[in-house]
C-alpha cells in the first residue's frame, strides 16, 4: 500500500509539472509569449498620447489657416505622424517613436514661426545715395 501510494503522489506530481509553462524550451511559448507585458501597455499608451497631442496641434493650426502659410512644413508634419500612426496600428512601437519625435520638432519649429513672425526687412535698410538709390541693409 505503501508503494502504490508513492506511485499515485508520483504519477499526480509528474502530471502537475507537465503543464507547467515555466518549463517550455525557449522560443516555444512561454509567459512573455502568451500575455502582455504592462510595459507593453504602458509604451503604447503614451505614444498614443503623444499622437492626440500632436493631432489636436493640427487640428488648431488647420483652423487658423496654418497650411496655407507654410504648406511644406505643414505637408512634413502630416505624412510623419501618418507614418507614426501607422506603426503604432501595427504595434512596432519602436518605430514609431522616430516619425513622432520628428514630427513633434516640426511642429515646436512651425509654432515658434507663428509666435515670432520675422520683421520686415525695410525698417532695417536705409538709403545710400552711392549706390543708386538702392536699398541697404544691415
Amino acid at each position: 500500500m505503501n508503494r502504490l501510494t508513492r506511485a499515485f503522489t508520483l504519477a499526480i506530481a509528474l502530471s502537475s509539472l507537465s503543464g507547467c509553462f515555466y518549463l517550455v524550451p525557449q522560443g516555444q511559448g512561454g509567459v512573455a509569449e502568451r500575455y502582455v507585458m504592462n510595459e507593453q501597455l504602458v509604451e503604447r499608451e503614451k505614444l498614443l498620447a503623444r499622437l492626440h497631442t500632436c493631432y489636436g496641434a493640427m487640428a488648431q493650426h488647420r483652423e487658423k489657416g496654418v497650411p496655407q502659410l507654410f504648406p511644406t512644413l505643414y505637408q512634413q508634419i502630416d505624412d510623419l505622424l501618418v507614418m507614426s500612426n501607422r506603426y503604432q496600428t501595427a504595434e512596432y512601437f519602436h518605430l514609431a517613436k522616430r516619425p513622432l519625435a520628428q514630427a513633434e520638432i516640426l511642429l515646436d519649429v512651425l509654432d515658434y514661426r507663428l509666435s515670432n513672425p520675422m520683421a520686415p526687412v525695410g525698417q532695417y535698410c536705409h538709403r545710400d545715395d552711392n549706390y543708386d538709390n538702392q536699398e541697404l541693409c544691415i
